[in-house]
């Protein structure tokens, strides 16, 4: 969300950053999805929070996507899995 803010919205321009998590049986997805300036993905710049990121997902065995369209906006998604305890439920009798 700081990158969003930071690098999406220079000069106080305004907007908006919009945070949604979803959970299924067994994966989560979190998408930052902001209407600043965008950026071009395929310029092979790295940045240092793409950086992070990446590394984030990878510690979580997850997968980032990173969409942009320069002058528009900007949708970064994480999925990964859910740890095995997260994803049992409780039978009627663990109360």
């Amino acid at each position: 969300m700081t990158n969003s803010y930071r690098h999406g919205f220079p000069s106080g321009q305004p907007g908006s950053i919009i945070l949604h998590f979803d959970v299924k049986k067994d994966y989560a997805t979190l998408s930052v999805t902001d209407d600043g300036i965008g950026f071009d993905t395929d310029d092979g710049k790295a940045m240092m929070g793409q950086q992070l990121m990446d590394a984030f997902a990878q510690q979580l065995d997850g997968k980032l996507t990173v969409e942009s369209v320069p002058g528009e906006s900007t949708i970064v998604k994480l999925r990964y899995p859910l740890p095995k305890t997260a994803t049992q439920t409780l039978s009627p009798s663990d109360g």
